[in-house]
Order: structure tokens, then sequence, then C-alpha cells
């Protein structure tokens, strides 16, 4: 029983990367045979699950770093205004380069370089509070959900052992 619990949690850990690439649930493997009730229980749960992880877990995540970064371009713009209404031209231009950088690359900086201007270091050290803030979110909604297939995973195999024990 543990071997059919232990192929579930293993499929559902996979990586969110490659839960985003997929545009279908993955179906059950087949061995040329009839598959067995377990193993259509085992398909139909995994599929479930792989769906309530991308719906519950990866879509929330992915609609919060889009707000992030919604919320850092809005930051640069409203600082970058500040800097051309105060003519600090070299805080406008480290501004300006920042908006460049971020809309080529779509993606943070782990860390300042020692040359980056004050303003766009003030800017990035609020925006990774956001990011850390989303990340932690992000942990605890999959680890809640992990819990559930944990839960779910033992019912499940406990009522395919008790309708195997009835026949």
């Amino acid at each position: 029983m543990k071997s059919p619990r232990l192929v579930i949690l293993l499929l559902l850990a996979m990586d969110v990367v490659h839960l985003q690439a997929q545009d279908k649930a993955v179906p059950a493997p087949s061995t040329g045979s009839a598959q067995t009730e377990m193993q259509k229980c085992i398909a139909t749960t995994d599929a479930e699950w792989q769906a309530a992880f991308k719906r519950d877990v990866t879509a929330v995540h992915e609609a919060e770093l889009n707000k992030v970064k919604l919320l850092f371009l809005m930051s640069l713009d409203e600082a970058f205004k500040k800097a051309g209404s105060a003519a600090d031209l070299e805080g406008a231009g480290a501004l300006r380069n920042e908006q460049k950088r971020f809309g080529d690359t779509n993606g943070f900086l782990e860390r300042d370089d020692a040359a980056a201007a004050a303003s766009v270091k003030q800017l990035r050290a609020a925006i990774r509070l956001q990011l850390a803030r989303v990340e932690k979110e992000h942990a605890a909604r999959t680890k809640a959900l992990h819990a559930k297939i944990r839960c779910g995973a033992r019912t499940g195999a406990d009522a395919a052992h008790a309708a195997a024990a009835d026949r």
C-alpha cells in the first residue's frame, strides 16, 4: 500500500516549472493490459491533485508575482518622475536604466552591485521584501496542499484496501 502513495507523492512533488509546462493531465502509464481498479484510481487521483496544485498553488503564485512586477514598474515610474522634477539627472538616468533592464529581463536582481544608484537600491530592497512575502505564502500553500494530498492518499488507499477485502 505504501507504493501507490509514494508514487502519488513523488508525482505531485515535481517542480512547479514542469507543472506549468503541462497543458493537460498526464495519462496513466499503459502496461498493455487492462488497468486494475487501483491503477485507475491512482491515475484519476493524480490528475485531480495536479490540477488542484496548478489552480491553488501555481496560478496563485504567478498572479502574485505579476502583481509584484507591476508594483515595481509603477514604483520605478513614480521615482523617475520625482527625480526628473527634482532635476536629479543622475538618479533619473539610473531609474530609466533599471526600467530598461527590468523590461528586458522581466526579473529581479538578487543583489545590488556597488555602483547602483541609491534610489534604485532602495526600490529593489522594498521589492525584495514583497518577493519574500510572496515566496513565503507560496511555500505555505504548497505545504497545505501536500498535507491534503497525504491525507487524501491515505484515505484513498484505505478505501481501496477495504474494497479489495470485500471481494
